[in-house]
């Protein structure tokens, strides 16, 4: 199963990413988590839930000097409790941010997901990283197994909804204490693609990217154009 999980003003961009999955699999199980709104896509093979809560996105947080909202934080972080509500009833669990496109058939990724229980990209570019790497949490997968409900039970303990970051810093300090225990596979780069690489499978809206690219945004057309011409 892909999640997706969005509030409204991510709504646009969860939509050119689900035809962007309909176009390569029309079978494909997906979940669409909708935060403070309510809407059927009327597009076949898709579980919808929800969440209605008030969100203040006006009052400005700091995290390592990251400015943030609430609403920004709880979006972000909630992807978990989504994750571990879904489990038990699938396979695997595929997360895409709302953002992301898949450009090119993802059969290898999707096997991937199903032979380990930990798939995510792990990065140590950066000397500054904390604790040395960063997990990039805009795709990944985690495998229905007795360890990861233990991974994710973990993580729920100790995420705060409502910090930005806790969910890559918890997801950090889980993979640490589990990295023993668990089948882990690094994700490639061309299935978290930001730089718009014309190989890579999945291009991801990083960023002012989403915005401002023009790669990106062709892409956006290009398959709002190819989905409604082969629906209609």
């Amino acid at each position: 199963m892909i999640l997706i999980v969005s509030d409204q003003d991510y709504y646009d961009k969860s939509l050119i990413l689900i035809k962007s999955i309909r176009l390569l699999y029309p079978d494909l199980k997906i979940h669409y988590h909708q935060i403070n709104f309510k809407l059927d896509l009327k597009i076949d093979n898709i579980e919808y839930s929800y969440n209605n809560l008030e969100l203040d996105n006006n009052k400005k947080f700091k995290y390592n000097n990251i400015q943030y909202t609430q609403k920004q934080a709880y979006c972000a972080n909630i992807r978990f409790q989504i994750i571990n509500n879904l489990i038990s009833e699938n396979q695997y669990i595929l997360y895409l941010d709302a953002d992301s496109i898949i450009r090119k058939p993802i059969d290898s990724l999707l096997q991937l997901c199903q032979n380990y229980d930990l798939v995510i990209n792990k990065c140590t570019k950066k000397s500054y990283y904390r604790k040395g790497f960063r997990l990039r949490t805009g795709v990944f997968s985690i495998r229905n197994t007795p360890i990861m409900k233990k991974f994710l039970n973990n993580i729920l303990q100790n995420i705060k909804l409502e910090q930005w970051f806790s969910d890559q810093d918890t997801i950090q300090d889980t993979f640490i204490e589990y990295v023993d225990d668990i089948s882990f596979k690094i994700l490639e780069q061309k299935y978290i693609d930001w730089n718009y690489n014309q190989e890579s499978e999945i291009w991801v809206g990083k960023g002012d990217n989403k915005y401002k690219n023009l790669q990106y945004k062709q892409l956006e057309n290009y398959i709002n154009t190819l989905y409604e011409n082969i629906i209609n």
